[in-house]
């Protein structure tokens, strides 16, 4: 997304957020994956993300579900195989608008 597409993502987010369809936390996760995306998909872990804007593990999970499902958020999760076994990493995430490619 470019300066204006980033511009028109805030805006949604906070056009959502006065009609109620997101809850002050969904607000938050976003614009806080905003600051930290910088305009590129990138893997974090729930934890670091809830350092990142001051809230709960769960507060993330909850916000990133409601996100997902307002197709305003795309998270693939990261695994590695290590010592022969599949672990879990860091997800990686991607900030959309509905209607973009993904």
């Amino acid at each position: 997304m470019g300066n204006v597409e980033w511009t028109t993502y805030r805006q949604r987010i906070e056009n959502e957020f006065r009609e109620r369809l997101l809850t002050r936390s969904g607000r938050d996760l976003a614009l806080g994956l905003e600051a930290l995306l910088h305009a590129e998909t990138r893997r974090l872990k729930v934890e670091e993300i809830a350092v990142a804007i001051r809230c709960s593990d769960r507060t993330v999970r909850r916000a990133r579900t409601a996100l997902t499902s307002r197709g305003l958020l795309v998270v693939n999760p990261g695994f590695e195989v290590v010592g022969g076994r599949r672990q879990q990493r860091g997800n990686l995430y991607k900030l959309t608008l509905p209607g973009d490619d993904q």
